[in-house]
């Protein structure tokens, strides 16, 4: 085999500060010539597709391994200095690029102003607002070519549904009839194939965690043009915790850089959580990154002045300036949505003030709290953040804990353990074995957070109630 001519400048430049080499199979062991002593510590290894790799035990970059040795990549040929960056780049180091070399592209819409291809939407409203069936309208528009409810023409292509609440035989397909669609360029995702344990073939949930059944499916139907999850709660994966931001970045990061992949619009319908907010984009149930990796947020609620009537309104757009609002009813025999020609002028944020008007802060602040917990149990620390960050009180949050009849536990049996709060029914498998159960009352409530919230950089707490 013959040797790269980087790797044998490599080799030859070691050689000449006494550092030999010995190969193994397609890589070479040596000492690394940043630091000192005997041991093999640096391999240096050259790919199938040609590209040249260094691995030091220490963690040093090849950058540093090539400096070291005395290769200056400025006398280089321009050859060389290419595959070196390009080893550089394969070592984990920072990958940087010049906005100079980057061509500028204008976004692609599959409905201009609202779902953008290639991207993330998300879909917000509370159940029974109409969701689903408004997805479904989008989804028999996209099968078939025709227009958009606003007049603006949709290009034609398969959908991929992957829906968790609706059945197909008595609701999802009856709806699509209902609109006209092409049902043989729609398909259900209904699960993952898998083996039981006598090794017979199953039908296995689907997540989004496993990333790549969804990309088979995409390559199986072949022209997506439209993906609908519904609801993204549902295809998180067990072991995901909806309102942790990381986690949930963790997860939709991967579906985002598929959707650019495939260049198709990924919309995620989403629950409305129950509570108070200025920005409607902060009601959305979970972490906020949910909102966060979406470039376009829209919002399906009831007109405050007319209860049969829906409203699809902008909420975040990061990629164009908003489409303006636009309103529809569900009616007929089939049930169908039927989309309205006068323009909406109310705002999500309006429509969210007057929605708010009738409920009590006790109410809304246990209704925020059934929220948070309905994944499990939430470190105290962590509640108090999003107390601050959604501008609830701490004490009314308190009271509604009582009012729902949230637990609080210990983590762990150290002194120095969480406190977490949970709904008195549900519980998760990982906590079930180190949380205690607090006393009932007000040391309950109260009694662990002394010492929990102190070492979070918190204030003691006065047991009758936290300012």
């Amino acid at each position: 085999m013959s040797i790269s001519p980087v790797v044998q400048s490599v080799l030859d430049a070691l050689k000449s500060l006494g550092i030999e080499s010995k190969k193994s199979g397609r890589e070479w062991k040596c000492q690394c010539p940043v630091h000192t002593g005997d041991k093999a510590d640096l391999r240096i290894g050259v790919g199938p597709d040609g590209l040249v790799s260094f691995h030091c035990r220490h963690q040093c970059s090849a950058l540093s391994v090539i400096e070291a040795i005395g290769l200056n990549r400025e006398l280089l040929s321009e050859m060389f200095q290419q595959e070196i960056l390009q080893a550089v780049a394969v070592c984990g180091s920072p990958v940087i690029l010049c906005t100079a070399d980057v061509q500028a592209q204008e976004v692609s819409w599959l409905w201009n102003g609202r779902l953008p291809l290639g991207c993330l939407s998300l879909l917000v409203g509370r159940p029974g607002e109409g969701k689903s069936f408004a997805t479904l309208d989008w989804a028999a528009r996209v099968s078939t070519g025709r227009d958009w409810p606003d007049g603006s023409s949709c290009e034609s292509g398969s959908v991929l549904l992957v829906s968790a609440e609706d059945d197909p035989g008595d609701t999802i397909r009856p709806r699509l009839d209902a609109h006209d669609a092409d049902p043989h360029r729609i398909y259900l995702l209904k699960g993952v194939y898998a083996k039981d344990k006598q090794g017979k073939l199953i039908e296995g949930a689907f997540t989004l965690v496993n990333i790549e059944t969804l990309r088979q499916a995409l390559d199986t139907i072949g022209d997506v043009r439209l993906i609908v999850i519904d609801p993204i709660g549902s295809y998180m994966g067990g072991k995901v915790d909806a309102h942790r931001d990381n986690e949930v970045r963790g997860v939709l990061a991967p579906l985002a850089a598929l959707a650019q992949e495939k260049n198709a619009a990924v919309v995620l319908v989403a629950h409305q959580r129950k509570g108070k907010a200025i920005n409607p984009d902060d009601m959305t149930l979970g972490s906020i990154g949910f909102t966060a990796i979406a470039r376009s947020v829209l919002h399906l609620m009831r007109d405050p002045d007319d209860e049969d009537r829906r409203l699809l309104l902008p909420g975040k757009m990061n990629l164009a300036v908003p489409a303006p609002g636009l309103a529809f009813t569900i009616g007929g025999e089939p049930a169908r949505v039927q989309w309205a020609s006068d323009p909406v002028t109310i705002t999500a944020a309006e429509v969210l003030a007057k929605s708010n008007g009738g409920s009590s802060a006790g109410d809304e602040a246990g209704d925020w709290l059934r929220d948070v917990l309905s994944n499990g149990p939430f470190p105290v620390s962590e509640i108090r953040s999003m107390v601050q960050r959604d501008g609830l009180a701490w004490r009314t949050v308190e009271r509604a804990k009582k009012r729902i009849k949230a637990t609080a536990t210990r983590e762990g049996f150290a002194s120095g353990g969480r406190w977490m709060w949970a709904m008195p029914t549900i519980g998760r498998q990982d906590d079930s074995k180190t949380a205690n159960p607090a006393i009932e009352g007000d040391v309950a409530d109260y009694g662990g957070v002394c010492d929990s919230e102190q070492s979070d950089g918190m204030p003691p707490a006065d047991l009758h109630g936290l300012t």
